[in-house]
């Protein structure tokens, strides 16, 4: 069985990716998928395991900071792609407002 992950380390990975998206955005790139953030986020030195990065992004999701598609690869595993913020993504990335589950820089 996995070992489960820290809360504050949850909130640290999610505002990771919450900024990723955001800086990608405001500088127009073509959309992230989950293994280019993935891929990221471990060439940063970060130990966070691909699945904790997908279930980052659909916390983020079921927050309403994220959008994007899901769909499953050859092998029956979950992929994301073209993930993009919402408004309110973008608003607690420029400190509208604070959010404990999300720690953003």
């Amino acid at each position: 069985m996995q070992e489960l992950q820290d809360p504050k380390a949850d909130a640290q990975l999610r505002g990771l990716i919450l900024t990723m998206v955001y800086i990608n955005h405001k500088r127009q790139r073509r959309r992230l998928t989950s293994t280019v953030i993935h891929g990221t986020i471990a060439r940063e030195g970060y130990r966070f395991t691909k699945n904790d990065v997908l279930t980052a992004i659909q916390d983020l999701r079921d927050r309403d900071y994220l959008r994007y598609q899901q769909v499953l690869d050859a092998d029956q595993s979950v992929f994301i792609q073209a993930i993009e913020l919402t408004a309110q993504g973008r608003d607690l990335v420029d400190r509208r407002f604070d959010d404990p589950a999300v720690m953003t820089q």
